[in-house]
């Protein structure tokens, strides 16, 4: 028998969905393997149609409020269903740190409401999970998992995980050094500056970093780091399935760089970019901060560092000089991914969990 889920997924003013919802929800609850137990219905508002379960996503919709959630909780309760709320990131005390956005009285009270209110919570780390505990002791970690689909090599992409792609040309024997993060990410750029400058400036002629992201700052970082950085724009659009592909047929990094500050609000972070540079095979360099230790495996999956400049030069230097280091660890992290961390191994793992709140949720009425 299958279920029938009502998803209200984040989304902006035009109705985009976010990245982080696609990534959450819509791909996984609308992947093939689960054609059979699950019958999806996305939409902003609640639907008419009656649901099983309906699954409300981080803030949303643009302009939360308190009495938007209140009265969402109050109609699916009047109609029987179990509601789950769905978080991937510390939302609570965004902002609590001197390096934080911050967050509208009126969307926290709406997000604190949805917490203690739902039937159960899906976080994607357990220090989410052990920080939502004391509003709603109902929680279930759900770690961050790909579609395979969307980054199944071409041809003409790759030879093999870790190899050069065929799309690169003959005399470009630059080694790539790769960043990606979006504007919020700039704290944790800051920690790589230093260490880059000095690379760059060692391995001027063989040497080049390409950032994708970060836009605001561009002509900062162009001068930090002159003709040596490239910045990579996204040709496809910002709808998540335009990204990916786009990334996957235009990134060909040799090593890629994921620092993480270690401000309060990055403990509770998931390994998103492990996964980004894993299931294409590019070997990854992690501060050694919140998920990264629980997910990589120093010197076999990736290369866990201390947030120090010497530390963080010392594995870039070695990447750089061993080219049969970066083969490895590149096609480790390509197996790892691909076996444990895409929804062909774990869109089952959302249908159990759904079930297991709806089973709580039955206990505790």
């Amino acid at each position: 028998m299958s279920l029938t889920i009502n998803v209200l997924f984040e989304h902006d003013r035009t109705g985009e969905a976010h990245g982080c919802s696609h990534i959450r929800l819509l791909r996984p609850l609308g992947h093939p393997s689960l054609a059979a137990s699950v019958r999806l219905i996305t939409s902003h508002q609640l639907a008419r149609e009656p649901a099983d379960v309906v699954i409300v996503e981080r803030w949303w919709k643009p302009d939360l409020c308190e009495q938007d959630a209140i009265e969402l909780v109050a109609e699916v309760r009047q109609r029987g269903a179990t509601l789950i709320y769905t978080l991937d990131d510390n939302l609570l005390d965004l902002g609590l740190d001197e390096e934080g956005n911050s967050i509208a009285e009126e969307t926290l009270r709406a997000t604190r409401y949805f917490i203690r209110t739902a039937h159960g919570l899906i976080v994607s780390t357990p220090a989410l999970a052990q920080r939502l505990s004391a509003l709603n002791s109902r929680v279930i970690v759900l770690p961050n998992a790909l579609d395979e689909r969307l980054f199944k090599p071409k041809e003409r992409d790759v030879v093999r995980p870790g190899s050069r792609p065929f799309s690169r040309a003959e005399s470009d024997d630059f080694i790539r050094i790769g960043y990606m993060g979006t504007l919020t990410h700039a704290y944790d750029l800051k920690i790589i500056v230093e260490p880059l400058r000095k690379l760059l400036y060692h391995y001027a002629d063989s040497v080049r970093l390409e950032i994708v992201g970060v836009s605001a700052e561009q002509e900062r970082i162009k001068r930090l780091f002159g003709t040596a950085v490239k910045f990579l724009e996204p040709t496809d659009g910002a709808h998540y399935e335009c990204f990916a592909n786009w990334f996957r047929s235009n990134v060909h990094w040799d090593i890629g760089l994921a620092p993480l500050s270690s401000r309060q609000f990055n403990q509770y972070k998931s390994d998103i970019k492990y996964l980004d540079y894993g299931i294409l095979g590019i070997p990854g360099i992690f501060s050694k901060i919140g998920p990264y230790p629980a997910s990589v495996l120093n010197g076999v999956t990736g290369i866990l560092v201390d947030n120090n400049v010497e530390a963080w030069y010392r594995a870039m230097e070695a990447l750089v000089q061993d080219e049969d280091m970066r083969k490895q660890l590149g096609e480790r992290a390509f197996k790892h991914v691909h076996t444990e961390r895409t929804l062909e191994a774990r869109a089952g793992d959302w249908i159990r969990a759904i079930s297991e709140i709806r089973l709580l949720a039955r206990n505790v009425h």
